[in-house]
């Protein structure tokens, strides 16, 4: 399937995650892979999404993948091979709905992980939402949406000098919720119910099976 992929498509990653393109171009196998950041400002108002807080992270999705077909179409041209888009968008949610994105602070990522592992009982939502475009010319292209929850049940036996050390690795503040899963923060995890790679960003289940539906 993927070899095949890669000859009738281009494919381009819409975001600056290093988790997102390693999850394409080295697990998923697609060597060939281009990016670009979309220009959309992840700025909409939280508050109104307070009774559905999933729809909150689809719309800044939505943002960014509209952005980027702005972007295509403002450059007039067609492509010989259509282009595969692929935007994607992650938030970290708890039991009240509250909506965790990057920490603002070293402070604000200890706040975060005291939170999951000590104080509350339940499951902590990771829900990432995915905008595929696949592009052939400014007339010529499609968008489906999708998105994927995983549940990850952090462990309150965990040390919190546990935590202190992981807050110090930098790039916990550009992951939601300073959730890297992928690096010692696993160890706060005792179980998780659903795609782990959603965690990391990218549901890598529904992307394929989205990717073989719509190509």
């Amino acid at each position: 399937m993927l070899s095949e992929l890669l000859e009738s498509y281009d494919f381009i990653l819409a975001s600056s995650s290093p988790r997102r393109y390693e999850i394409i171009h080295d697990i998923l196998g697609i060597d060939k892979l281009d990016t670009m950041k979309p220009s959309f400002e992840e700025d909409l108002d939280k508050s109104k999404y307070t009774n559905n807080p999933i729809q909150y992270v689809i719309d800044t999705c939505k943002g960014k993948a509209d952005g980027i077909c702005d972007d295509l179409k403002s450059h007039q041209k067609s492509f010989d091979k259509p282009q595969v888009v692929i935007c994607a968008d992650t938030i970290v949610l708890d039991a009240n709905n509250k909506i965790y994105e990057k920490p603002s602070s070293r402070n604000d990522l200890i706040k975060n992980l005291h939170w999951f592992c000590y104080e509350t009982k339940e499951p902590v939502r990771v829900v990432t939402a995915v905008s595929v475009i696949v592009y052939k010319s400014p007339t010529e292209y499609r968008v489906t949406e999708f998105h994927d929850q995983t549940d990850m049940y952090f462990d309150s036996n965990i040390p919190s000098s546990f935590i202190e050390e992981y807050s110090r690795n930098d790039a916990a503040l550009n992951a939601a919720g300073g959730i890297m899963i992928q690096t010692s923060c696993g160890a706060m995890v005792n179980r998780i119910d659903g795609d782990y790679y959603n965690i990391m960003g990218l549901p890598l289940n529904k992307l394929v099976i989205e990717l073989n539906r719509l190509l």
